[in-house]
């Protein structure tokens, strides 16, 4: 796991970006790890905002079932479509529930349980949902966030896609359940899974807003430690081992590279020696480059610029 110190700042700076955005009505939309940048000093930032929109007052929480109501047309063929049936590919892991349930548009709740989702990724260190088409993503998510009932999700059978978890199994709510620790772990982070725990619930209306959770006492008590010179000691020396753990990663894997670049170039040059000489070289195993190189299975693939 991250180290306590490390988790509670990153926390404050993804949630305070949110806040910021959503006090000045920009939805993130979908919320992606790939945004998450950190800088020299281990701030945590939001970059990559071209899946974001400005909106009205009205669109921020716009109710996500009146929504799919207005949205006739599209109800109607979701609804004629084999009981709302959808096995296409999921697009992003930090999906809310009220989106794989049929909302047309995104607002702010939905972009809290992103966020929710990203911070749970931070202490995974994996994403907490990752299912390849709706059904098998929403059965996921209900096994830790609890299958919703008509009682404490008024509105959950005017969704197009309510026929999906109509029959599931049903589930209590867990959220600790997908945070595998001992005892000794689970105090540590209990106030960031607690946090969590409020921006992941499945209504929507019930879930705690960006500057809510600024308030919440996990925030609140990183605010009042963060003043402290040994709260500042303690990030200085996790980030600079951490940093140190990463670059040293990041060196291992360019060196890699290296050798795999210089792989090519050789087999390049084998080969082209091969098809300018071919009555001098003849079947030589010299020339023979699968037999000198593996390149495919020993080097990674070359990382996206």
């Amino acid at each position: 796991h991250l180290s306590p110190v490390i988790l509670v700042s990153w926390f404050h700076d993804l949630i305070s970006a949110l806040a910021h955005c959503h006090s000045n009505n920009v939805l993130l939309r979908n919320l992606a790890s790939d945004q998450i940048v950190v800088d020299h000093s281990g701030v945590v930032k939001i970059a990559n905002l071209y899946r974001s929109t400005v909106c009205s007052d009205e669109d921020a929480h716009a109710d996500p079932v009146k929504l799919c109501e207005n949205d006739k047309e599209r109800h109607r063929k979701i609804k004629k479509s084999r009981s709302g049936e959808d096995k296409g590919p999921m697009s992003s892991p930090y999906e809310a529930p009220e989106m794989l349930l049929g909302s047309p548009k995104h607002t702010m709740e939905t972009d809290v349980w992103a966020m929710g989702c990203l911070l749970a990724h931070l202490l995974l260190r994996r994403p907490p949902f990752t299912h390849r088409d709706r059904e098998s993503m929403m059965r996921a998510i209900c096994k830790v966030a609890g299958t919703p009932s008509k009682k404490q999700f008024r509105d959950l059978t005017r969704f197009p896609y309510y026929g999906q978890i109509k029959g599931e199994k049903k589930y209590k709510r867990n959220i600790e359940r997908m945070f595998h620790m001992d005892e000794n772990d689970r105090r540590t982070y209990q106030g960031a899974i607690d946090l969590i725990s409020e921006m992941l619930k499945m209504d929507p209306k019930e879930r705690i807003s960006a500057s809510q959770a600024l308030n919440h006492p996990y925030m609140a008590e990183f605010v009042s430690n963060s003043d402290s010179t040994l709260f500042r000691r303690h990030f200085v020396e996790d980030w600079m081992s951490l940093k140190g753990s990463v670059m040293g990663d990041a060196k291992r894997k360019d060196d890699e590279m290296r050798e795999h670049e210089k792989g090519i170039k050789r087999k390049a040059m084998l080969l082209a020696a091969t098809s300018a000489a071919p009555s001098e070289v003849g079947t030589d195993d010299l020339y023979n480059v699968d037999d000198i190189l593996n390149i495919t299975s020993s080097f990674p693939k070359k990382r996206k610029s």
